[in-house]
Parts: C-alpha cells; structure tokens; sequence
C-alpha cells in the first residue's frame, strides 16, 4: 500500500461518512441476536444472528484458526433469513 492507496481508502472512508450522515444512518453494528462457539484445538467456528436496525436478521458464520499462538479470521459468511420478517429497532 503508497500514499495514494491511502488516499483514495480515505476519500472512501469520507463519502460513507457523508451518506450515512445525509441519510442519518446508523454506523453501528447491528445487535446480536444469538451466537453459538464451537471451539477445536487450532479453531474455532461461530455462528450468530444480527438483527439490522432495519431489515431482516442476518445469519453470520466465521471460521477463526489459530496461527502463531494468534486467532485469524479465515473465513466470513453472511446471509439474510429470508423467513424472518422486516423489523425496525
């Protein structure tokens, strides 16, 4: 990554910023709803449900495994439920 990666990461950074203020959107995280750990010697498995501020949940898997003595996130998977019904909170 140069100077002008940084550049253009931080025009991104701004115009979300812009719209989520021009839009008056929320920046957090949605909720968590329900998690699930499986845990293994050298990895982890998460399962959970986030319930967006609008819309409807959303189903997130991660795969973490240990390298090093650190945790990485390996792999991240998201899909909305389509049989939960559109809330606002």
């Amino acid at each position: 990554m140069d100077a002008s990666d940084l550049v253009l990461a931080d025009h991104a950074l701004v115009t979300v910023l812009a719209e989520q203020k021009r839009s008056n959107t929320n920046s957090a995280p949605s909720p968590l709803v329900s998690a699930r750990l499986f845990g293994f010697p050298d990895a982890m498995v998460m399962a959970c449900e986030h319930q967006p501020f609008h819309g409807k949940t959303a189903r997130v898997s991660r795969i973490f495994v240990k390298r090093d003595g650190q945790w990485l996130m390996a792999v991240s998977f998201q899909t909305t439920r389509q049989d939960a019904p559109v809330k606002t909170i």
